[in-house]
């Protein structure tokens, strides 16, 4: 895959036309016990499995930490909690996020202004002298990225060590790719009287789940190998204007959606039209409307239908009149599938037609 900057074009520049990038991120794990830095006075140390997430929209770079990371200071200074930090580009303000941890045993001496401080000064030094730093900055509009990315690196480089640390590149797991875009043009798909429709302006949020890590991506050579080594194996669609269709009408409301890898489709949250309530964790979104529709037929509203849904095993029950559940069924995963095929390349460097088993097609050229 040839970057973007290699020919003077940005990211903004690089993206299908019809969707504009509002945000795109990156995340990881770290095990459970980890040391990222360690000195005489003070450990920075994961006590769970703590997600890493780093991600850039066109206001601010974040990094944030889920959950906190704990800095284990000497006593009697108090023990801290680091939720993460970020940088605002409007007037390269950095904010970082650093609570106490209450209790005897965690200290008596309020550290929090300092460890602040230090932090703040770490940040402000790997962006120094870079494009980042000049105010009003977007990186999805600049042209020589990744020279600025260069820079940055080279900055953290030069900074002088400050501890020791146990965590490696084979450390940070499960890897995923995120962004947020907003789609320019209506998206709409029909089949045996159902459909989806996402309308023209809706926001639509991509979770890539990768289960590879660092290190795997790390030896790979070329765009198309490292996506592979990522080993994608879901992909998760969240929005709040994604509708689905029968008879010409809005039933339901999909607010997040799986496709595993294959193809196979999960309705993961949804709410029926008109209704007050979310119903979450459901495997199908037919399971939900045949069973809520059943009940409401004996007078059981809407709302308390969906929280008593249950499975029924018959393809051949009416959702709504004269549509059967396997037509339904069958007409979401189509359209599903379509919408994640059409904004394929949303994403840059990615191709989302891999969660479909194409190799062959993993990098956008």
């Amino acid at each position: 895959m040839e970057e973007p900057q290699a020919q003077g074009f940005s990211i903004a520049e690089k993206l299908p036309p019809e969707v504009e990038l509002r945000q795109i991120g990156l995340s990881f794990t770290l095990p459970e016990g980890k040391n990222l830095t360690r000195t005489l006075t003070r450990e920075l140390r994961t006590e769970s499995e703590t997600v890493v997430s780093l991600r850039v929209s066109p206001e601010k770079l974040e990094l944030c930490c889920s959950p906190a990371i704990l800095i284990d200071a000497q006593w009697p200074a108090q023990n801290m909690l680091l939720g993460g930090a970020s940088v605002r580009f409007a007037d390269a303000q950095i904010e970082v996020t650093v609570a106490p941890v209450d209790g005897l045993a965690e200290g008596i001496l309020d550290f929090t202004a300092t460890a602040q401080k230090e932090i703040s000064a770490l940040i402000t030094a790997g962006l120094e002298g870079t494009a980042a730093m000049t105010p009003g900055y977007n990186p999805f509009t600049d042209r020589a990225l990744l020279a600025t990315l260069d820079a940055i690196s080279a900055n953290f480089e030069r900074q002088p060590s400050n501890g020791v640390s146990d965590v490696t590149t084979t450390d940070l797991g499960k890897v995923c790719v995120e962004a947020t875009i907003a789609l320019r043009k209506a998206f709409s798909h029909a089949a045996e009287g159902a459909g989806l429709e996402l309308p023209e302006g809706a926001s639509l949020h991509v979770r890539v789940a990768g289960a590879g890590d660092v290190a795997q991506i790390a030896r790979a050579v070329g765009a198309a190998e490292c996506v592979r080594a990522a080993n994608i194996v879901a992909i998760t669609l969240s929005c709040e204007a994604l509708s689905v269709i029968s008879g010409g009408k809005p039933v339901a409301q999909l607010k997040r959606i799986r496709v595993d890898r294959g193809g196979a489709v999960t309705i993961e949250q949804l709410r029926l039209q008109g209704s007050l309530e979310d119903a979450a964790g459901v495997e199908s979104l037919v399971r939900v409307l045949a069973e809520a529709a059943k009940l409401a037929g004996h007078g059981v509203p809407l709302e308390a239908g969906v929280q008593v849904a249950a499975n029924t095993a018959d393809p051949r029950a009416q959702v709504v009149p004269g549509l059967a559940r396997n037509q339904i069924e069958a007409a979401l995963t189509e359209g599903v599938q379509g919408l994640v095929r059409e904004h394929a390349t949303a994403l840059p460097g990615l191709d989302l037609r891999e969660i479909f088993g194409a190799p062959d097609k993993a990098a956008v050229a």
